[in-house]
C-alpha cells in the first residue's frame, strides 16, 4: 500500500509565532499513528491543516495523492478537540446531522457504536458528562467510511476503564 498522507515541510505561523516549522512525514495506509507533543506544540494545528480547515503558511499536504481540498475532505474524518455538536441536540439529532452532512456516514455502524459506548439516541448532548460526550464525538467520527481518521484528544476525558474497552 502507498502513502495515504504526505506532509512536506509544512510551516504555520500566527503573526511572528511558529505553530509548525518545516514538518515532514509520510503515513502509509492501514496504520495507527499517534502525534505526541506538549500543549502548544502544533498537534491540533497540523490536524486542522490535514483536514483542510486551515491553510499552512508554506509547505504542502497530500491525502491519497491529491492536494487538501474538497476531494480530500470527502475521505478524511476529523474529530477536533472541541465537540462538533450543539447543546440543544439529542444523540439522534447528532447522528442525523452527520448523515445529512457526510454521504459516507454509516448509520448501522453508528448504532452499534452507540450501544458499545452506552449512549442512548434520546440522550441530550447538554446532559452528557465530558467522557460520554467524547464517546459521542468518537462515534460520530468513526462511523464515517473514511480513508483517514484524525482524532484530536479522542479519549482524554474518558475514564480509564472505558478507555481500555474503547482502545
Amino acid at each position: 500500500m502507498g502513502n495515504i498522507l504526505e506532509v512536506h515541510e509544512v510551516t504555520k505561523k500566527y503573526r511572528s509565532k511558529h505553530a509548525l516549522h518545516k514538518v515532514s512525514f509520510n503515513l502509509s495506509a492501514g496504520k495507527i499513528t499517534g502525534l505526541l507533543g506538549s500543549n502548544g506544540s502544533g498537534k491540533s494545528t497540523l490536524m486542522k491543516i490535514i483536514a483542510g480547515l486551515t491553510q499552512p503558511t508554506s509547505g504542502r499536504v497530500s491525502v491519497i495523492g491529491g492536494s487538501v481540498g474538497t476531494e480530500s475532505k470527502a475521505v478524511v474524518s476529523f474529530m477536533p478537540d472541541k465537540p462538533l455538536t450543539e447543546s440543544w441536540m439529542s444523540v439522534s439529532d447528532a447522528l442525523k446531522f452527520q448523515t445529512d452532512f457526510y454521504p459516507d456516514f454509516d448509520q448501522t455502524k453508528a448504532s452499534r457504536m452507540l450501544e458499545f459506548m452506552k449512549l442512548r439516541a434520546q440522550d441530550k448532548v447538554k446532559d452528557l458528562s465530558k467522557g460520554m460526550n467524547e464517546r459521542l464525538q468518537l462515534t460520530l467520527a468513526l462511523s464515517r467510511r473514511a480513508s483517514l481518521y484524525l482524532l484530536d484528544e479522542p479519549i482524554g476525558g474518558v475514564d480509564p476503564v472505558a478507555r481500555t474497552k474503547i482502545l
